[in-house]
């Protein structure tokens, strides 16, 4: 079965502008999740983009490029990147990896990737995974930059929210343990023709309260499979997230 990755990135971004050019170790961001990209043996990886700027930064360090137009979120440029493609039928898998998501490990996406391979084997209804891990602090729980994501029992997803889910109630937070709560990793694997439809689906309110894309599929009735871990990693979306990115 086919397995192509795709890192969407822009320049611009409310939280962090030009994050995914920022650097650690001489290295931007972007290249960070290249090379772990580099080791999960896809059949094939791309960058897709709308800026200049960051295709040539790309370009310098060998990777291959998809330089397209602006679109309003990184399902619809990834669609667009990489419709045509040779090798894709309906049950290839493409890997949607967010660009500020430098500290994913190889293993957590193979495990992933290899969730919704049984899926398709077995023609369930899950056709879209991602990733969690249990919060490491209140800070995070609280935190509205770190998404968190509820599950069922078969592990689908119920929702996904920068607010804190479930909810305290009334008790007292001082004691309570992070781990309780989940914390959303930016990655998803998707069947080629679910992301297809994704790309064409309208916005929900959910979404676009939120902020978060993955809800238009729960919207429309596509369940999504959570793979849990026991690492989530930093993602980038504050300068305070950047900063313990450089300290680890």
């Amino acid at each position: 079965m086919t397995t192509i990755c795709c890192i969407p990135a822009r320049l611009e971004s409310k939280r962090l502008n030009r994050k995914v050019l920022l650097e650690k170790n001489e290295r931007p961001m972007i290249q960070h999740v290249w090379d772990q990209a580099m080791l999960c043996s896809f059949d094939d990886v791309f960058i897709c983009t709308d800026s200049d700027e960051i295709a040539n930064v790309c370009r310098s360090f060998g990777a291959k490029v998809i330089l397209g137009g602006k679109y309003d979120s990184g399902s619809q440029r990834i669609a667009a990147s990489i419709e045509g493609h040779p090798d894709l039928d309906d049950e290839a898998v493409v890997v949607n990896w967010q660009a500020d998501e430098p500290e994913i490990r190889p293993s957590q996406v193979r495990g992933m990737v290899a969730a919704l391979y049984e899926c398709v084997h077995f023609k369930e209804s899950v056709s879209c995974y991602t990733l969690s891990a249990p919060c490491e602090g209140m800070d995070e729980v609280e935190s509205d930059s770190v998404v968190k994501v509820v599950t069922a029992r078969d592990q689908t997803a119920l929702y996904f929210s920068r607010s804190m889910i479930p909810w305290s109630g009334y008790d007292d937070l001082i004691d309570a343990d992070p781990a309780n709560w989940k914390k959303h990793i930016g990655i998803y694997a998707y069947e080629w023709r679910t992301l297809r439809i994704l790309a064409e689906m309208k916005s929900s309110f959910c979404e676009s309260r939120e902020s978060l894309e993955q809800l238009r599929l729960l919207a429309n009735g596509f369940p999504i499979g959570v793979y849990e871990c026991d690492y989530a990693g930093v993602g980038i979306d504050t300068f305070d997230e950047y900063e313990k990115w450089l300290s680890r």
